[in-house]
C-alpha cells in the first residue's frame, strides 16, 4: 500500500489523526478497546471524523458510549452490515444511522459503498439492519446479470 502512495500505520491514532471519515472494520471484541483509544484521541480536534462501523453486533449506543469524547462531543456513526459476496462487488448492505447523521454523510457513505456492494439499503430501526441484508442477498441472487 504504502507503494502506491498510501500513507500507512500500524497506530490507530496515527492513522485517524487527520481522518474526515474513518472506516472501524475491526473484530467485536477488539471494538472498545479501539474506540476508547481513538476517542481519547481527538479530544484536540475540533471535529470528529464521520465514523462508518463495520463492526458486527455493535449497536450504534454501543459505539456512542465509545467513542464520546470527554468534552461530551460524539461523532456521527453510521453501521453498516455488509454480506461476504461485498468481497467480490457482489455484495448487499444493510446501514443504519441516527438523527445526527447529515444527508451529505450518508450519500458519502453510500458512495462508498457502491465500490463494494451491489445495493445498499437504509433501515429505520437498528435491529433490522441484518434482516435487509439477507433480503437482499436473496434478491441480489435472483437478479439476472447482465453479463451472465
Amino acid at each position: 500500500m504504502a507503494d502506491t502512495g498510501v500513507r500507512t500505520t500500524e497506530s490507530n491514532v496515527e492513522a485517524s489523526q487527520d481522518a474526515d471519515l474513518l472506516v472501524l472494520a475491526v473484530k467485536p471484541q477488539v471494538t472498545k478497546g479501539v474506540c476508547q483509544e481513538l476517542a481519547g484521541a481527538w479530544a484536540q480536534r475540533s471535529t470528529t471524523p464521520l465514523v462508518i462501523s463495520i463492526a458486527a453486533g455493535i449497536t450504534l449506543a454501543s459505539m456512542r458510549e465509545w467513542l464520546k469524547l470527554a468534552d461530551g462531543r460524539v461523532p456521527h456513526i453510521i453501521r453498516v452490515m455488509p454480506n461476504t459476496p461485498a468481497l467480490v462487488g457482489e455484495g448487499a448492505s444493510g446501514l443504519y444511522a441516527d438523527d445526527s447523521v447529515t444527508s451529505s454523510e450518508k450519500e458519502l457513505t453510500e458512495a462508498l459503498l457502491s465500490s463494494v456492494s451491489r445495493t445498499a439499503e437504509w433501515v429505520d430501526r437498528e435491529e433490522l439492519i441484518d434482516v435487509v441484508t439477507g433480503c437482499l442477498v436473496n434478491y441480489l441472487i435472483s437478479t439476472p446479470r447482465p453479463w451472465a
